[in-house]
């Protein structure tokens, strides 16, 4: 068996909650916000993959650039 990096691949909506500084409540009704974030249900537990969980980042940092630039020119 290969030693684990010890690197989580996987985010419940209690970690994303806590990464973001949100209640767990507000990753399950972000809606449009969070597009591109794929649930993997495991039973009744949903996570999600932290290539989404990064892609998604980056997407709203951009965005909240693009709307700061916006600003800036008003």
């Amino acid at each position: 068996m290969s030693e684990s990096k010890n690197v989580k691949t996987l985010f419940s909506a209690r970690d994303l909650a806590e990464r973001w500084s949100l209640s767990p409540s507000s990753i399950y009704h972000r809606g449009e916000s969070l597009q591109g974030l794929t649930p993997v249900y495991i039973g009744s537990s949903v996570r999600f993959h932290l290539e989404d969980v990064e892609r998604v980042e980056r997407e709203l940092v951009a965005r909240a650039r693009r709307q700061r630039k916006k600003l800036n020119r008003e």
